[in-house]
């Protein structure tokens, strides 16, 4: 194992918030936890503070062959697999009798029972999986109420376990829907019709349309599965909307909706621009949703326009020139159309995509680090493998952020790279993005829906081993080419 680098530009006041954490054995914090949890948390609340407690698991070899990072791998894996008997359930002791605690314990001594409990004064907190939860609940006679006793808001739900989280997600689209031109939806659902299908697959969400009237139409976005899921409807309707300003804003004209042909790249693959990730999804123009249905007409009404008068309008506000500025790509805006995509999305051509400035995001200050294992990844076969460290400590927002003077949490994240040429130019991109604050944003979770969190800014990690795409992981053959391409969507290259 060999220490490769590290970039350091973290804050005296954020590095604050992590300094001198306390080092103590799990039971020990086990037990304070439970027995003084009325204590905890008055020191929580005189001290404005929450006490955070995360277990740190480090495989240390034992022999000369040892592979740690197998071991760590294999252990990611069981976690995760155990992930639903952790939701544990509280039971109250008021009320019980020797009987019942013999017929609970007849549960408990059952192998397959997997039982771990908690017993304290006046309650039982037990661990495991639900119908051995139910069996003691019921030999108990009492009913239960269900907790997170562990792996809440870590690492490992918010990025490999597909969470359903109760909660209000204020955000009129959800229950209103999203109101556009019924020419527009009709283009979406025809010439876009896969854009839309990434989407709904992205988020496991259905588009409904209703209440059309006077050329209107409205559409929301429901969850799949049962329980519905906020949060999610959230951000699909969300990208819904940027896919539909990003029709409406090019400077292209319609002249088909079915089978339409001769549409450019940068529209026929939206995939990367309407993807949402919390607040981290960028607007097309400074959030003026305006764009989202009323130029629709102008949009298609333009089709007819003959090819001198197409020259002469701006493929943002689809109107004739005020003080016209050319970029490099040759593409031409009205000056303050321009200057309003770049408040939004940054110094990026609307039209082609192409970078005419330097991009700095709203990453919060931290650290990243790397270093390499001799034990290779699955599908390259032939090299070691590079481990990337990030710390982002939590902090306080600022004017870039979306709530300025609120509190964030930071993260710690970890992803894997092939040690090989294409790998550590991989690395090296990612450096140069995090060293311009683009790898991570301040947001919503898009997993967990928890506000003010540091969340992932559109560049994918392999935050695991094994498991191929659908678990973040490894073999992805075109991982490498395509997470250059989401950099140099951003001006990394």
């Amino acid at each position: 194992m060999e220490k490769q680098s590290s970039s350091t530009a973290v804050s005296a006041a954020e590095e604050a918030t992590c300094l001198y954490p306390v080092s103590l054995p799990i039971g020990c914090y086990w037990y304070v936890s439970h027995i003084y949890r009325e204590e905890i948390k008055r020191i929580e609340r005189e001290n404005g503070v929450t006490i955070e407690a995360e277990v740190m698991v480090r495989p240390v070899p034992r022999q000369k062959d040892g592979d740690p990072l197998k071991a760590l791998t294999e252990f990611i894996s069981l976690v995760q697999n155990s992930l639903p008997e952790t939701n544990g359930s509280v039971i109250p002791l008021k009320f019980t009798d020797q009987e019942q605690w013999r017929d609970a314990l007849k549960i408990i001594q059952r192998p397959e029972s997997k039982l771990l409990l908690t017993l304290s004064s006046d309650e039982l907190t037990v661990c495991g999986p639900s119908r051995s939860q139910d069996a003691i609940s019921k030999s108990l006679n009492t009913a239960s109420t269900n907790t997170h006793t562990f792996f809440e808001d870590t690492e490992w739900t918010t990025l490999h376990t597909p969470l359903t989280i109760g909660m209000i997600v204020k955000d009129p689209l959800v229950d209103t829907g999203l109101t556009m031109e019924e020419s527009c939806w009709k283009l979406m659902t025809t010439s876009f019709k896969e854009q839309v299908a990434k989407i709904k697959t992205k988020f496991g969400v259905d588009f409904k349309e209703s209440g059309i009237s006077q050329g209107k139409v409205d559409v929301k976005a429901c969850y799949r599965r049962p329980g519905g899921n906020k949060s999610m409807e959230s951000h699909a309707v969300r990208a819904l909307l940027r896919l539909c300003q990003t029709i409406t804003t090019s400077p292209l004209r319609f002249t088909q909706y079915n089978g339409a042909s001769g549409f450019s790249s940068s529209l026929n693959n939206l995939s990367e621009d309407h993807q949402s990730e919390g607040a981290s999804s960028r607007p097309v123009l400074n959030g003026q949703s305006g764009y989202s249905a009323h130029n629709t007409d102008a949009a298609t009404a333009g089709a007819v326009a003959e090819g001198d008068n197409k020259d002469q309008t701006c493929p943002i506000c689809l109107d004739a020139f005020t003080n016209k500025k050319t970029l490099r790509c040759k593409h031409e805006f009205c000056e303050e159309c321009l200057e309003q995509a770049k408040k939004g999305s940054g110094p990026i051509c609307p039209v082609c995509k192409d970078v005419f400035g330097v991009i700095e995001g709203d990453q919060p200050d931290g650290k990243i680090s790397w270093t390499t294992y001799s034990s290779p990844l699955p599908g390259f076969p032939d090299c070691g493998t590079i481990v990337i460290d990030y710390h982002i400590p939590s902090g306080t927002q600022t004017e870039k952020h979306p709530n300025p003077g609120q509190y964030y949490t930071g993260v710690n994240r970890r992803a894997y790279l092939p040690n090989n040429t294409e790998g550590n130019e991989v690395l090296k991109l990612l450096k140069k993005a995090f060293d311009r604050k683009l790898i991570f944003t301040v947001g919503t979770s898009r997993t967990t829906g928890i506000e003010n969190q540091v969340t992932w800014n559109d560049i994918h990690h392999k935050t695991s081993t094994s498991g191929g795409p659908e678990c973040f992981g490894y073999p992805d053959p075109g991982y490498l080419s395509r997470v250059k391409e989401e950099l140099k969507a951003k001006g990394i290259k």
